[in-house]
């Protein structure tokens, strides 16, 4: 069973709240009346990120159904394959565990090699996020393929990934 967008929203936005007004409305959920009579939820969520801690992100995805979650991903100062600023469209879907309380986030993007790029072919990473219950933490990794994702896709490698959805800063010290 997949936990209503509404209600997740509905708590974070509360902690957001909570927070003393120190950041804008970071989820949202709105109800569109489709031709059959019913109505389509999106929801909306937006995050601050951190790679390996020091690196800064922001994260901007929305979905009407948990299985086509779509977005934008970019990093401030960029990171090894990463440039900065450039952004990233991203697709994935949101698994939720209700016997654990906890959603799991699973986006791909493709960034293409650059000069001084490890890898001069497209770069294919999958980004991992989890959130428990209605914690405004999100933990997990990204993992940076060299290629195209088949069989014979190599590795680079695996990235510490930390986000906050209230829009705090989640390094550990402080911005960079």
């Amino acid at each position: 069973m997949i936990a209503r967008p509404w209600i997740i929203c509905l708590v974070l936005a509360s902690l957001g709240v909570a927070a003393a007004g120190l950041v804008t409305m970071s989820c949202e959920t709105t109800t569109k009346d489709s031709e059959e009579g019913q109505g389509t939820t999106t929801t909306r969520l937006n995050a601050r990120l951190a790679l390996e801690f020091r690196y800064p992100g922001h994260l901007r995805i929305s979905w009407d159904d948990p299985n086509e979650v779509s977005g934008k991903v970019w990093f401030e100062q960029g990171y090894k394959y990463l440039l900065p600023g450039e952004v990233f469209p991203v697709t994935g879907f949101v698994q939720s565990y209700p016997e654990d309380d906890s959603r799991l986030f699973v986006l791909y993007f493709t960034a293409f090699g650059h000069d001084g790029s490890e890898c001069p072919q497209e770069i294919n990473l999958a980004l991992h996020l989890l959130q428990k219950g209605s914690n405004p933490l999100l933990m997990g990794g990204m993992t940076a393929f060299c290629g195209p994702l088949n069989d014979m896709a190599h590795r680079m490698e695996i990235v510490r990934v930390r986000g906050d959805i209230t829009g705090r800063w989640p390094g550990v010290f402080g911005k960079p």
